[in-house]
């Protein structure tokens, strides 16, 4: 069907009927675009000839209905008359072009900071200017007839700017606009928020979180020498040494309230040395040292503990007797170090091999005892012969060959049971001697 035209009319102004049918009035386009109209009057008591002493405007002749933006009586002639539209003069002045107010765009501010809203002058000062907010009671316009005053609302507010143009006698000469400003309390402000200083061992990886995940915040972590290592709420990092490590947090809007840092410390340890065992050899029921010297700092471990003969299993060395074959481990902690950096272990074995012969006899004796060493290198034999009580009666040192015989006199000593102790290279031995006196 075809459309109901009539109905579809929006009516924009309504002419004086008297002077609309006496065809009095005019339209004409201007040079400018625009559409001019005259809206006659009597002057003068001529009724006869109807003039108007102002013009009125179409804005924009373009745009239908009410969105032409038809400007009553927008143009004052200045004693001149019009009946048909523009004035019959060859070089005529429409005036400047009527300002429109421009509060500018809306803008984002956090709370607690000033703005300056609105746009620059361009009116060479002919254009008065007033701002006031929606809410007159909440805020305040510092300088509320500047064009472009600062204004430091508490909370997200409409400000209304009124302009006037002193160049134009009519309504049309005051136009209005608003600008909203978006005000980000301070509860909504982002925490960068890094969980914790951390303590691992060089080597290991690390893993930061910010504490706080939201979609529109932008995260950045940087190391300590401000390199960037990664985005988004956590990471995981393996440094290579110690230093902070920092989480920058910002908002999309790029708003610096919204600018936020912390840091979190990591310290990168070095672990404590491996304990370095070799293995050692002897036969069966002699006594072999195993271990080393002991260190500051350090606490010692063996497992097992079995055939522990003179000393704790918590030193860095003991005296094994030698009863088959065991693997012993010896677990070392650092007790300056947080990490897993303080414990490290190693391992070695006792094996049963007869590298070395000893030989005490006679045993029982009355007087004295022969010690026979056979080695397969040429080595030192120190000995120690303690009482049944463990107190250390005699020592000897020699330099011995491969073959070598010693004679011990125990002529002096009570009758009794005794035990000698001693040592060939790193290769121990223990006897238990016997005298007898008649």
């Amino acid at each position: 069907a075809d459309p109901d035209i009539p109905n579809s009319k929006t009516q924009v102004f309504q002419m004086n009927a008297g002077f609309d049918s006496a065809g009095t009035h005019g339209m004409q386009r201007g040079p400018d675009g625009k559409i001019y109209v005259t809206t006659p009057s009597l002057y003068s008591g001529d009724n006869d000839n109807p003039q108007e002493q102002f013009l009125s405007v179409i804005e924009l002749p373009n745009q239908k209905g009410i969105a032409c933006d038809f400007q009553y009586k927008a143009i004052d002639l200045f004693g001149r008359r019009s009946r048909l539209g523009l004035p019959n003069l060859p070089n005529y002045n429409l005036g400047p072009e009527r300002m429109i107010a421009d509060a500018g765009p809306d803008l984002v501010i956090c709370e607690g900071d000033s703005i300056q809203i609105g746009v620059p002058d361009t009116s060479g000062g002919r254009v008065n200017y007033f701002w006031k907010p929606l809410r007159t009671s909440d805020h305040h316009v510092k300088d509320s007839t500047a064009a472009q005053p600062y204004v430091s609302p508490g909370d997200t507010t409409i400000f209304i700017l009124t302009v006037t143009d002193s160049t134009w006698n009519c309504p049309c000469s005051t136009s209005t606009d608003t600008v909203k400003v978006y005000v980000i309390p301070a509860s909504e402000f982002p925490v960068a928020q890094v969980l914790g200083d951390t303590v691992i061992c060089s080597g290991e990886t690390v893993n930061f979180w910010s504490g706080v995940n939201n979609t529109s915040w932008q995260y950045l972590w940087r190391n300590s020498a401000g390199e960037s290592i990664g985005s988004g709420t956590g990471i995981t990092a393996n440094p290579s040494f110690s230093g902070f490590y920092t989480l920058s947090l910002t908002h999309s809007n790029g708003m610096a309230c919204t600018e936020r840092e912390d840091s979190g410390f990591v310290t990168v340890e070095t672990p404590v040395a491996a304990p370095v065992l070799s293995d050692v050899s002897g036969c069966p029921n002699d006594t072999v040292f195993v271990g080393s010297s002991p260190l500051p700092n350090l606490v010692y471990a063996w497992q097992p503990s079995v055939g522990l003969l003179n000393t704790s299993a918590s030193q860095s060395g003991y005296v094994v007797q030698v009863a088959g074959l065991v693997s012993l481990t010896l677990t070392v902690t650092d007790t300056t170090l947080q990490s897993s950096c303080k414990t490290r272990s190693g391992g070695m074995q006792v094996n049963v091999e007869c590298e070395n012969e000893i030989l005490v006899f006679p045993n029982p004796s009355q007087d004295k005892f022969s010690i026979h060493v056979s080695s397969e290198t040429a080595s030192t034999l120190e000995l120690e012969l303690f009482n049944a009580i463990g107190q250390k009666i005699w020592t000897g040192e020699y330099e011995t060959a491969q073959v070598f015989e010693v004679e011990l006199n125990m002529e002096r000593l009570a009758t009794g049971v005794y035990f000698l102790r001693g040592k060939v290279g790193e290769w121990g031995f223990e006897r238990k001697v016997e005298t007898i006196r008649k």
